[in-house]
């Protein structure tokens, strides 16, 4: 982690000098290179670089570093970003570009890639290819968040982007969630059972973010203290997130 670190600071500032790119887009093509560095690197058998990436790749569990950990932080902080007021005027919209769009793009490529699959004979249940179009239909918040604040775009624009993508990932999240458990379930899934999951996990996590937020927002106007204002915004998004995982709601649409 801390070579990654120091790997993504780097990308970021020769880009910073030279290449002018949006940061989350250079420290993306600069991942890139440095894969395929160490991969010609792994062909050469130079300084045994492919396996040392290797043995540290498989020891991360990256299900509990990025959905249990880094997830939660990158959506309250992009979060916070939004003012309210622009929120409310926008979210229809805002709803059905997260919602509407995340689903069809979820089907649209699960059955494109199941067609494909049938063209050229590999035996696949459509229901992998629609958890892959899960997997991959959700936009990165980050990214977007940062290319907008830079174009400048207008604010009734900004505020339709900004919203969509953080709550598409949490959308995309509890899509993803509900064709897993069709998918690998132990009892045979229902329309019934798997409404209730949708729905436990969607408007669970609304309500139940809605009610943190309002916790948060009266514990940190009850303050004046940065170190304790500091401590709240680390709190809510690891706390507030291990809880929902525990009470069986998205914790993705809850830190947004």
């Amino acid at each position: 982690l801390c070579f990654l670190s120091a790997a993504a600071m780097l990308i970021a500032f020769v880009n910073s000098k030279i290449g002018k790119m949006q940061t989350t887009i250079a420290i993306t093509a600069g991942s890139m290179v440095l894969s395929l560095l160490i991969l010609i690197a792994g062909q050469n058998n130079w300084f045994h670089l492919t396996e040392i990436a290797t043995e540290t790749v498989t020891r991360i569990n990256f299900e509990d570093f990025l959905l249990k950990g880094i997830l939660g932080f990158l959506l309250f902080a992009g979060g916070l970003g939004i003012k309210l007021p622009n929120l409310k005027d926008q979210k229809w919209e805002i709803t059905v570009l997260a919602l509407g769009a995340t689903l069809f793009s979820t089907f649209f490529i699960g059955f494109v890639l199941y067609g494909l699959c049938m063209l050229i004979g590999i035996q696949f249940d459509l229901v992998y290819c629609l958890l892959f179009g899960a997997l991959i239909s959700p936009t990165d918040p980050i990214a977007v968040l940062a290319i907008v604040k830079k174009l400048d775009a207008p604010k009734r624009i900004s505020t339709q982007i900004e919203g969509e993508s953080l709550f598409n990932d949490g959308f995309g999240l509890v899509i993803f969630v509900t064709l897993f458990a069709i998918a690998f379930g132990s009892e045979a899934p229902t329309v019934g059972s798997v409404t209730l999951l949708f729905i436990q996990e969607a408007i669970g996590g609304i309500v139940y973010g809605f009610l943190l937020g309002l916790v948060f927002h009266y514990l940190i106007s009850a303050t004046d203290d940065h170190s304790m204002e500091l401590l709240l915004t680390i709190g809510v998004p690891t706390a507030g997130y291990a809880f929902a995982e525990y009470i069986h709601v998205s914790g993705p649409l809850a830190m947004v």
